[in-house]
């Protein structure tokens, strides 16, 4: 099983400070206001403007990304991610993503989300933005769709809660949490796509 530490160092290009798995909030900080007249349904259709294929074989029986898939059609309520792979073996899964809105390296937001199929205390899904310099918890209602069994994962946020920015890029990950550990830390496994880098830019 991979500890904390070697999950940071699988992401030492990303974030670091991100790979903590985060407890729910329990206050979340204003994020704004949606637009009248949002309507809370499906947000993409079809087929995601950017696809990548993750062909590295992490070697975790029944667990590992494959492929990606971004939208951020004109016209979408939601950008979405949606992830496929192998994750039936999984005892409490997560799923992350970061989120690249200027195209000048890190991330302004980053995505977290609970599976609800585990059975842990750990549930919902939550949007993390930088105010005043700090990551803070955005009041915004983050979407999500998990069917382990059929190889799927996927997390959507309002357009308007990224500022409705003309182009994103992503980077995911998915943790299989084997055991939750003091000071919000854990045991498992971790996967990336793409690996060590930002997806191509959607919009």
């Amino acid at each position: 099983m991979r500890t904390l530490v070697r999950t940071v160092a699988l992401l030492a290009s990303t974030l670091s400070l991100l790979v903590v798995a985060p407890a729910p909030p329990s206050t979340a900080a204003g994020g704004g206001t949606p637009p009248a007249g949002l309507r809370a349904a499906a947000c993409a259709a079809g087929r995601p403007q950017v696809g990548v294929g993750d062909t590295t074989d992490r070697g975790y029986h029944g667990f590992d990304i494959t492929a990606m898939g971004l939208w951020n059609n004109p016209g979408d309520a939601c950008v979405w991610t949606t992830v496929a792979g192998r994750f039936t073996s999984a005892k409490a899964q997560a799923l992350q993503v970061l989120i690249d809105t200027d195209g000048r390296g890190g991330p302004e937001f980053y995505t977290f989300g609970y599976s609800p199929r585990d059975g842990d205390d750990r549930t919902g899904s939550f949007l993390v933005g930088r105010r005043d310099g700090e990551w803070t918890y955005l009041d915004c209602e983050v979407r999500t769709f998990w069917r382990p069994r059929k190889d799927q994962l996927g997390i959507g946020v309002p357009q308007w809660c990224l500022g409705d920015p003309r182009s994103v890029r992503v980077k995911v990950q998915v943790w299989d949490i084997r055991e939750y550990r003091p000071n919000n830390t854990w045991r498992g496994r971790a996967d990336q796509a793409p690996n060590r880098r930002w997806s191509p830019a959607a919009g």
